[in-house]
């Protein structure tokens, strides 16, 4: 079976920066083969050479997709057994919705729906790493671990009603997160729509969890959309570096500041109207 080949020319790159802040402790799982008896049980993810936590590119990407396809009732259903019900197996990759289009499909799957053959995905995310700030105050920080702290939980063991601890290793709430994405506009792109349903996934974001152990607690994030910035195809053909800032208009309001400088801006009404 050949491949369906990315086709389309590329007209710009929309380049989208901002920071996620923790409103409560991030833990997004890394590998614990290296801790020792009496480590924690479920360490958080380190970059290799610096031990400082971030977040994947791969987590916050496919955290918002899933967040879109639920809003959106889009899901991969497959039948386990004879006579199971159908479950959820992965993410939505029929290009009948935009979400598909935005965060990724195959190529498979853009011949079995017979469509045009077009890119398989418009949407790049990198991984996120602590602002400057944050990493000197976490670095000075009287925290359990390096950059984290350390979460006792108990399991109830629902027939003897015995107690079994647990540990649960976070990045402490206040730490933030600088993050990008760029989102790559061919021709004949409704740019708008792409950019509307991000910032959907994003305001979802909000009022649900990243990383694990979200329904206990943990994962609770702000989003504050800093710049959006565009380079076009004929920047990069004449080597232009610079990025040129778009208007903030269509990013939602309450993208553009974190919960306490939204506070604050109600407190005093006078700083909005000059901001």
């Amino acid at each position: 079976m050949a491949n369906v080949q990315q086709t389309g020319k590329l007209e710009k790159k929309i380049r989208i920066r901002g920071t996620i802040k923790l409103l409560t402790g991030l833990h997004i799982g890394g590998s614990g083969g290296g801790l020792e008896i009496g480590g924690v049980d479920n360490p958080i993810l380190r970059h290799p050479i610096t031990q400082e936590p971030f977040i994947p590119g791969s987590s916050l990407k496919g955290k918002l997709r899933s967040l879109v396809e639920r809003l959106n009732g889009k899901f991969k259903w497959e039948e386990k057994g004879k006579g199971s019900t159908n479950i959820q197996v992965g993410p939505y990759l029929k290009p009948d919705f935009v979400g598909t289009l935005l965060f990724g499909t195959t190529p498979k799957a853009l011949k079995d729906a017979n469509v045009e053959a077009q890119p398989t995905s418009r949407l790049i995310v990198r991984d996120a790493y602590l602002t400057q700030e944050s990493r000197k105050w976490l670095s000075n920080a009287d925290t359990d671990l390096p950059y984290s702290e350390i979460k006792a939980e108990t399991a109830i063991d629902r027939i003897t009603a015995a107690a079994n601890p647990r540990s649960l290793e976070r990045v402490p709430s206040g730490a933030e997160f600088e993050f990008s994405c760029i989102l790559n506009v061919f021709e004949g792109d409704n740019v708008q729509e792409y950019l509307d349903l991000l910032w959907t996934a994003f305001e979802l974001l909000q009022d649900d969890y990243l990383g694990g152990s979200g329904s206990r607690g943990s994962g609770h994030v702000s989003i504050k959309i800093l710049a959006v910035e565009e380079k076009t195809a004929e920047d990069y053909q004449q080597l232009n570096e610079a990025w040129r800032s778009l208007p903030d208009n269509s990013v939602p309001r309450s993208l553009r500041k974190h919960p306490e400088e939204q506070e604050a801006e109600s407190a005093n009404p006078a700083s909005e109207a000059t901001a």
